[in-house]
């Protein structure tokens, strides 16, 4: 994502003025940069649980343009519940003790 993402360049790239960007996202209660916001933590979540053990919470945090890991923290755990690496955790953790096949009698 570019770091000068914004309402401005969104309604330029889509061909419309500023002030219908803004009242589309009006009509169903959020704002431009609430969506945008959305978008990345989605994108940052996506790449958290994909990633190698390589990627650090910090690169991920980079890629999707939080200002700092802290910041990425806080907003991760505000709509997971959970830090980052914590919840990369309990993903891997529940992947390496998935069973291969169902129980018997399922």
């Amino acid at each position: 994502m570019d770091d000068e993402l914004s309402p401005s360049l969104i309604a330029k790239e889509l061909a419309i003025s500023l002030r219908n960007l803004h009242r589309s996202f009006a009509r169903i209660g959020i704002s431009v940069m609430d969506e945008v916001r959305q978008l990345r933590l989605q994108g940052a979540h996506d790449d958290l649980v994909s990633s190698d053990r390589s990627t650090t919470v910090s690169d991920i945090a980079a890629k999707w343009k939080f200002s700092d890991a802290s910041h990425f923290v806080r907003r991760f755990k505000s709509k997971y519940g959970e830090t980052p690496a914590s919840y990369r955790a309990e993903v891997r953790r529940r992947a390496e003790h998935k069973p291969m096949w169902p129980a018997a009698g399922s």
